[in-house]
């Protein structure tokens, strides 16, 4: 944590000050681009959350150039990336968050959920007056942010 403080502050990202009422915290944010060469022969993948950037290319000088401007880290061969699974092979990359729900499940008390296509009812009408408020409102939260 302190390695990637360190580049944040040298990089005049952000500034790390006591939390006060009036403030907007940030909430948690994707970002995602696939680009592709005019030929369409070279790939670059970025995922970025807050201040964590993943970047797949092949072309090595992009990434030499970006390691100019800031500091970079190279961890290899991507697996698993802020509680997302990735997968490649030749056809492509694949993502899946089917290890971060299976941890999450047993958190509330739902290992023996059975999964289906569309986990929303299509009749049900939402309203801010009508049903029971959850009844734990940590359990709720720390769950939103884990998806």
């Amino acid at each position: 944590m302190s390695v990637e403080f360190h580049a944040l502050t040298k990089q005049g990202t952000w500034t790390l000050v006591p939390y006060a009422p009036h403030m907007n915290v940030i909430d948690n944010k994707w970002v995602h681009k696939v680009k592709l060469n005019v030929d369409g022969a070279s790939l670059v993948y970025l995922l970025v959350y807050v201040d964590d950037i993943l970047i797949n290319v092949s072309n090595t000088r992009l990434i030499s150039n970006l390691n100019k401007v800031f500091s970079l880290k190279d961890l290899g061969p991507i697996h698993y990336f802020l509680g997302v699974e990735i997968y490649c092979d030749t056809t492509g990359m694949y993502l899946t968050q089917t290890k971060n729900i299976t941890d999450l499940l047993p958190r509330l008390h739902m290992e023996g959920a059975k999964s289906c296509p569309n986990p929303t009812s299509s009749t049900t009408k939402l309203s801010l007056t009508n049903g029971e408020p959850f009844p734990d409102i940590t359990l709720y939260r720390s769950t939103l942010g884990a998806l």
